[in-house]
């Protein structure tokens, strides 16, 4: 009798509608969480939708209702529901854990990073970056490892969520990480997808260690990467690196000027003023004039200053002069008039 309430009257009576939340079947919550965790420990079910609790496609999952009812008592269970036999209920567990930051979920997580499913082992890298901590920091780790590249590109972009999540949380005395060596790595992966995931996550993290391996990625052969890195050197604001983006204003694709130019003035590099003031009233294209405005806006010095203004006298350049003169500190703007 217990089992056929569990199998039916969980699935026909706790169903949810799309009109809102409306129990058929009045409970206790502590009650239902029980009978929700026999749906997701019944081993002998050959419906995992019982132990989802679907009753059609536009109604929540049994797993999905369960944090309605407080992760306190419910963490316990989805925990359980991590060694469910079906996929889609270890999934949603996994997710729903990872949105609670339940860090006990790391563990369990990480096993599945020895599945022979690569599908699975990229979800199992996007929840470890979603916990963080040293568990899933060590599970990922190994992932950047992995023979698939689709699981390397989601181990890189898990790695960097987690230790921006261990930034935040960190205590002001303690070291900085920093990127591993392995993620470094990826910077030299075989896969162009890997590599422009690692440029994107080396240059959000901000560690100056990452300036060299990012220079040498300024020679990619692939473009859209070449544009990633230099955004990357933008972030991580070495001036060491300037000549070099410096000498990629004169580069033929629009972007990757368009990006060096961003980059310059994110930095505040004083000494490319006179290259994007050149490019501000000279370049053909709308897209690196106008960046070219912001940078100089962005540096504010009085050089700076002055090449917007003389821009700002061009009816076709006066919009992106605006802009830039916005932006420009107020120190470096001329007095008001009388």
């Amino acid at each position: 009798q217990r089992e056929s309430l569990t199998e039916v009257g969980i699935s026909d009576h706790l169903a949810l509608h799309p009109g809102g939340v409306q129990l058929k079947w009045s409970m206790s919550e502590a009650h239902l969480v029980d009978y929700v965790a026999d749906i997701l420990s019944f081993k002998e079910s050959r419906e995992p939708r019982l132990r989802l609790g679907i009753e059609a496609d536009y109604f929540p999952t049994t797993v999905e209702r369960l944090p309605a009812h407080g992760m306190a008592q419910a963490a316990r269970h989805l925990l359980r529901a991590l060694g469910d036999r079906d996929l889609q209920v270890r999934t949603r567990a996994r997710q729903l854990l990872a949105q609670a930051g339940i860090g006990e979920a790391a563990a369990p997580v990480a096993t599945w990073l020895h599945e022979p499913d690569s599908g699975l082992r990229v979800a199992a890298c996007e929840i470890l970056g979603a916990l963080g901590g040293t568990v899933a920091h060590a599970a990922l780790e190994r992932a950047l490892k992995d023979a698939d590249h689709e699981v390397r590109r989601a181990a890189v972009l898990a790695f960097g969520q987690g230790a921006r999540g261990e930034t935040r949380t960190a205590p002001a005395s303690a070291p900085a990480r920093g990127p591993s060596l392995r993620l470094l790595e990826r910077l030299d992966d075989d896969h162009a997808d890997v590599r422009r995931a690692a440029c994107q996550v080396l240059g959000q993290l901000g560690d100056q260690r990452a300036v060299i391996p990012l220079l040498g990625r300024l020679r990619d052969p692939a473009r859209d990467i070449r544009e990633e890195a230099i955004t990357a050197l933008g972030h991580l604001g070495d001036h060491r690196v300037a000549p070099a983006l410096v000498r990629l204003l004169r580069d033929p694709a629009a972007e990757i000027r368009a990006r060096a130019v961003e980059a310059l003035g994110r930095m505040g590099a004083a000494d490319s003023v006179p290259h994007l003031g050149d490019l501000l009233l000279h370049d053909r294209r709308d897209l690196v004039r106008e960046r070219a405005a912001v940078a100089l806006g962005r540096i504010g010095s009085p050089p700076a200053l002055a090449l917007l203004l003389t821009a700002l006298r061009r009816p076709a350049l006066r919009a992106a002069a605006r802009e830039g003169l916005r932006l420009t500190a107020p120190a470096a703007a001329p007095p008001p008039l009388a």
